[in-house]
């Protein structure tokens, strides 16, 4: 159940196609119909290839985008620390020139000893009379500067305080817009790699209806809508758990070029058996759509598509007891792994209940049958859950029909 980072997985899928185109390269002989059909597939390799590179660039430009907004608001909050703390100051000196004027006042009007005003008025001449006034003007006038250039300077820092304040709102919703565009292109990017697997894996086999001993036909395809998180599969195709018998299941297996078909391994008591009677033995149990467990094996490991898969992809065939932060060891083993991962795939649809809703990756999903919770609680991340809906389109058709 573990996805590598978006970056990783967008090279890593651009490379497998490339891969998978030249290794068609031989069947040009094939019949015209068949030809047509792998013509068409190239041209949308291509196209997914050219989506895919666009859309990276995209999200590398939003997340720098993101930075660069980050380290503006960074740098415009220290600005509103320093012009905050200039305006404390500048508030303290307007205090202190108010403290002074009233002191000269006071001491002009109620003074102890002589006043300013009998200075003024005990002048004794007309020269000296003029001369004290001027002083008495300049000393009002100084004052009133004083006061004057000290509120000028704390109305500028005032209205440059505010400035900055809406530069950095208008910072913030540009870096929550960033955000919201790189959750978009995350989840574009998740569903062209989804789109692009299923272009890119075992292209030379056309995608064709495999009937079963029983008379039974699983045709897939592509897929008719677009791909819709609310609604990933019904809760009918989750638990029809009686849609392939073991019989089913091994003619399945049969068609695809992966090793399943003539694996055996214990089971979860230790009993050998086959791949196909093990997964009709646990869909059987767990009231699990066999066909949901046979795309997990795919999601997970590709062990239906894979001619010489490793060791560690049938340890953990169906990704239970592995996550991104944790491993359970008891869980490993073929065996263990269908039988964990139905249970898992059971227990994990148990919570739902109408209007529940999903937080995924910063986005909200709220699911409409129990098998899309199941889904999005057993892998919770878009490119995987997308990869599921893809594949099951791939191999049984459409998994909301």
């Amino acid at each position: 159940m573990r996805i590598g980072s978006a970056h990783t997985r967008v090279w890593m899928l651009v490379a497998l196609i490339g891969l998978a185109t030249a290794c068609t390269a031989h069947v040009a002989s094939a019949a015209p119909g068949v030809q047509d059909q792998l013509t068409q597939k190239r041209a949308q390799q291509a196209a997914a290839q050219a989506e895919l590179g666009q859309m990276q660039a995209d999200l590398n430009d939003a997340v720098a985008q993101y930075v660069s907004v980050g380290n503006d608001i960074v740098r415009v909050r220290q600005q509103i620390s320093e012009v905050t703390t200039e305006l404390a100051q500048q508030s303290a000196s307007l205090d202190q020139a108010q403290a002074e004027l009233t002191s000269r006042t006071v001491e002009m009007y109620r003074g102890d000893q002589m006043s300013l005003v009998e200075a003024l008025l005990t002048s004794t001449s007309i020269e000296d009379f003029v001369m004290r006034s001027h002083y008495l003007i300049f000393m009002s006038q100084r004052d009133a500067m004083l006061l004057r250039d000290v509120r000028l300077g704390e109305a500028e820092n005032l209205y440059l305080q505010q400035s900055l304040s809406d530069r950095e709102a208008q910072l913030q919703r540009l870096q929550t817009q960033a955000d919201a565009d790189r959750v978009r292109l995350t989840g574009s990017i998740a569903a062209t790699q989804a789109r692009a697997q299923q272009l890119g894996s075992d292209i030379t086999q056309l995608l064709q209806p495999t009937s079963s001993s029983s008379g039974a036909t699983y045709g897939g395809g592509s897929p008719s809508s677009s791909f819709d998180a609310n609604s990933v599969i019904t809760t009918a195709n989750y638990h029809a758990a009686t849609s392939m018998s073991a019989a089913d299941i091994q003619s399945f297996l049969d068609s695809q070029p992966g090793t399943l078909k003539s694996y055996q391994a214990p089971d979860h008591t230790g009993q050998t058996k086959s791949a196909a009677q093990m997964i009709a033995d646990a869909a059987a149990y767990w009231n699990i759509n066999p066909k949901v467990i046979l795309v997990t094996l795919q999601k997970e490991q590709s062990l239906l598509s894979l001619t010489h898969p490793s060791t560690s992809a049938y340890q953990w065939a169906m990704g239970a007891g592995k996550g991104d932060t944790y491993t359970t060891l008891k869980d490993a083993g073929f065996g263990n792994q269908i039988w964990v991962g139905a249970q898992k795939l059971h227990l994990d649809a148990q919570p739902y209940k109408p209007g529940v809703s999903l937080t995924i990756e910063g986005s909200t999903v709220r699911p409409t049958s129990d098998g899309t919770y199941a889904q999005w609680t057993y892998t919770p991340h878009f490119s995987g859950v997308m990869s599921f809906w893809m594949l099951y389109w791939r191999y049984f058709g459409d998994p909301n029909a």
